[in-house]
């Protein structure tokens, strides 16, 4: 448990007479290693920081769809990745740092007196007993103990005593004492009485500092605006790792994750209800717990980190802006954040006990411990804090917590650490030797998943993001975590990039797997992470475990596979809901590896093309649906060739509306000739125009569930001459800009005639066929004979375009037509080569996607 000590008196007594320790040249910041990532600790863009990219975070989208309000100030967003020129990264972190001194000094056990530090005691046994000794110790060396671990055989102080850190290293039954950070504890941390003056030579955070542990959480890289509606279409993170089709069978109801970070905003829209205050905590005065509310959401939107992670995990399935990973798992809020960035070892360790404390299941933790980005075990100022946190995580592993942290941004090589030059980033940074012993925490910890970051390209397919920190053996596992849509203080939405981004993605799949496979320990969540991992191919040589671990994370292999009992065969769609003729993405699982598989369809007529369960009988690929399937509830069903059976329910929408004939008019009468037809449909859209006698058009409302049969539309740009030994003949055209097109047929005879249209999008959505519009082709007409004395008849021709109709028409016009007279209707497999067409264009694009983004 923990138990607070806050304001506990410190007893001025007689100070113990205890052995010195090393005793050198005072520093009021105590020297050690950096910790201040190019991008920041998990969160940002080193790219986009070298770019000069803004990072200003901008409001994004409205809180609700009914209001839109426009974006305050639109943000740069972050440069496209392009990880195939990416070289390796250099010796050091990418991040420049300035004012970068000699290597560092030895460490040292004094400062001078009236500096307030706050400080670990670590105990040799882990007991209430030995805490209890080792807090009347710092009583007695003039202290104020903050915080007692009896369950790690921890406590944290505060001293402005310059020898109480010797003291404390001498202390019987203390294993180890150090600072917490290298600046001076100020405002409402200071606990101390204020009983020895201040000296000149104090030394308060550097101009300018701020915590770089949660990825320069104040000011995240590559934010971009977001429009105001429903935002899931934009996810492309959730898409790459089956997260919307995954919900469909599980959304992480019961489970428990943590949000290590700087607050949630518990007002957003998305997160309302979402968020359990009496798990939350605040951390960060002298990672003391605070369970207030003030103490454990965000103050402002500089503080929008927290709840940008908090969103990918479990933001609502409500219809509202973006939907989490695991919408039915309950956050907790545990702010670890100050309000300047920073995330002391205090507050870390508040936050990991508190996290056991309360039984959570999972904790997200998209930081770095300040204030170095690498804590090393050699050198005596950095052990004990690390040895305090490797406590605390360990102490929650123990307890049933998983944890996952961002691997970190400064795309450097964690196997093979050399010098770093990044901390400590609240004073004056040193360049030093990281080679030996030293860790990035909590990342490094062992039983922490370590998450790299992959970013989406132009084809579909996942690489490297250029800051991501990768290494052999180091990183467990890989998610998306650059131009990451999510929720943002005040309501809004933004993009961010970074690892920080990456990690609630692992976060959120172990909250399916811990919800799927109740009572599973850490390490056989973490063991099912990796085992589930979708290989990553990359791109441009950076390839393989080094950058991505296991692979990709999977959260719909997380709701599917390796179950107590088995589930077999089992398929899913984002959502449960597709529209009709759209192409859509079907993902199923347990079925025989390499056996194919066919989808047939409500009509019970196989869908377009086959499926073929991969080694480990997971299924993905495109389908779509007649665009003439009426809305409502429709089910499938996906038969193997080697006995795998599954069905999958849908609701389906009606599909897109097909294009507005402009002419001709219906009731009008045309020339013979040549007939044009014109109409708008969608900008770039493929249109196809039949023209047909109108005794074809008989029972084409009840044309429906086409198939799609494998021929080539050629998109006609001259005039199509009319068939009339069949009576139709079919154009297809592209629209252009505006949306406008124009199909002419030649040698059309004079009768009735009718004309309908489809459009097949941009996307490969297939519309529905405009209601036919009815019309005559009219003959030239002939007036009665004229004689002429002494010349004989002479027929007289009424010139083209009179509008004048003969007297032995057999039709007033296509209006008169009722269906009843006797003809061919128009063939249904036209109609049906015409929308088939179309969805088999699509599916092949939508295919061709998948397969880049799932194998590779």
């Amino acid at each position: 448990m923990i138990r607070s000590t806050r304001r506990r008196g410190a007893r001025w007594a007689t100070a113990l007479a205890l052995t010195s320790a090393l005793v050198l040249a005072p520093t009021a910041a105590f020297a050690a290693d950096p910790a201040v990532s190019p991008v920041g600790a998990d969160g940002t863009d080193a790219d986009a920081a070298a770019s000069g990219a803004a990072d200003t975070a901008a409001a994004a989208a409205a809180p609700t769809e009914a209001e839109a309000p426009a974006a305050e100030t639109p943000a740069v967003e972050a440069p496209a990745e392009t990880p195939a020129a990416e070289a390796p990264a250099p010796e050091a972190p990418a991040a420049e740092t300035e004012d970068v001194t000699a290597e560092v000094p030895a460490a040292s056990a004094r400062v001078v007196d009236g500096i307030v530090m706050n400080y670990v005691v670590n105990t040799t046994v882990r007991s209430a007993d030995a805490v209890a000794d080792a807090s009347d110790a710092v009583v007695a060396a003039g202290g104020v103990v903050l915080s007692e671990y009896p369950e790690i055989g921890v406590v944290t102080a505060q001293s402005r005593d310059g020898d109480f850190l010797a003291t404390m290293r001498g202390t019987l039954g203390v294993e180890s004492a150090g600072p917490t950070r290298t600046a001076e504890v100020v405002d409402d941390e200071v606990e101390v009485p204020a009983e020895v003056p201040a000296t000149s030579g104090a030394t308060a955070p550097a101009a300018g500092a701020t915590g770089a542990g949660p990825q320069s959480l104040d000011r995240p890289l590559g934010t971009e605006v977001a429009p105001v509606d429903p935002l899931e279409a934009q996810q492309w993170d959730m898409a790459a790792i089956g997260a919307p089709e995954a919900r469909e069978i599980e959304d992480g109801d019961g489970v428990v994750v943590g949000v290590l970070d700087s607050g949630i905003d518990v007002s957003h829209p998305d997160l309302a209800g979402q968020v359990d205050a009496s798990k939350s905590v605040g951390c960060s005065v002298n990672g003391q717990p605070d369970r207030s509310q003030a103490a454990w959401v965000p103050v402002d939107d500089s503080e929008s980190h927290g709840t940008h992670v908090a969103g990918t995990i479990a933001a609502a399935d409500n219809g509202v802006g973006i939907v989490g990973i695991a919408p039915g798992a309950t956050l907790a809020s545990v702010k670890v954040v100050n309000y300047d960035g920073f995330i002391y070892p205090e507050y870390a360790l508040c936050g990991f006990m508190w996290a056991a404390d309360q039984g959570f299941d999972v904790t997200n933790n998209s930081y770095y411990v300040d204030p170095w980005e690498f804590w090393c075990s050699t050198e005596a100022d950095q052990a004990p804090a690390l040895e305090s946190v490797t406590r605390a995580v360990e102490f929650s592993e123990q307890q049933g917590v998983l944890n996952v942290a961002a691997a970190g941004n400064s795309n450097y090589d964690l196997a093979n650490k050399t010098r770093s030059a990044s901390g400590p980033n609240d004073t004056t940074p040193v360049d030093r030797d990281v080679s030996q012993g030293c860790s990035d925490i909590p990342t490094e910890i062992p039983g922490v998943v370590t998450v790299a970051s992959v970013a989406e390209q132009a084809d579909g397919s996942t690489a490297k993001s250029s800051f991501s920190n990768y290494g052999e053996g180091v990183i467990d596992i890989a998610a998306p975590g650059s131009r990451i849509l999510s929720t943002v203080f005040g309501g809004l939405y933004a993009s961010y990039n970074g690892t920080s981004m990456a990690s609630p993605h692992v976060a959120g799949v172990a909250a399916l797997l811990a919800a799927t496979h109740p009572g599973a320990s850490p390490a056989e969540l973490q063991a099912l992470l990796e085992q589930q991992a979708t290989p990553v191919a990359g791109a441009g040589g950076l390839t393989g475990s080094r950058y991505f671990g296991a692979g990709l994370v999977n959260a719909f292999a997380a709701v599917t596979e390796d179950l107590v009992p088995a589930l077999g065969p089992v398929a899913a769609v984002a959502d449960g809901t597709v529209q009709a003729g759209r192409p859509f993405r079907v993902l199923g699982a347990n079925f025989v590896p390499d056996e194919t598989v066919t989808v047939t369809g409500p009509d019970g007529e196989p869908l377009d093309g086959e499926f073929i369960a991969d080694a480990e009988g997971r299924l993905v690929g495109p389908a779509v649906l007649s665009p003439f399937l009426p809305a409502g509830a429709t089910t499938l069903e996906l038969t193997g060739d080697a006995g795998s059976r599954a069905t999958l329910d849908l609701l389906v929408e009606e599909a897109v509306a097909g294009p507005a004939i402009t002419a001709p008019v219906a009731g009008s009468t045309v020339e013979a000739g040549t007939v044009t037809v014109t109409g708008t449909a969608q900008p770039g859209a493929l249109v196809t125009v039949v023209l047909a006698t109108a005794d074809q058009f008989e029972g084409f409302e009840q044309m429906v569930t086409p198939t799609s049969p494998s021929a080539r539309l050629d998109v006609a740009g001259e005039p199509v001459a009319f068939d009339t030994d069949l009576g139709f003949s079919v154009s297809t055209i592209q629209t252009d800009a505006t949306g406008a097109f124009t199909a002419s047929f030649t040698g059309v005879p004079a009768g009735d005639y009718g004309t309908t249209a489809l459009q097949v999008l941009a996307d490969g959505t297939s519309s529905t066929f405009t209601d036919p519009v009815l019309f005559s082709v009219a003959a030239a007409a002939v007036v009665p004979p004229v004689t002429v004395p002494g010349t004989g008849v002479v027929p007289v021709t009424t010139p083209a375009g009179t509008g004048v109709v003969p007297v032995t028409s057999t039709r007033a016009g296509a209006l008169a037509y009722t269906g009843s007279e006797p003809g061919a209707p128009l063939s249904a497999a036209l109609l049906l080569l015409v929308a088939g067409a179309g969805a088999l264009v699509a599916a092949r694009r939508l295919r061709r996607r998948a397969d880049t983004r799932i194998d590779g």
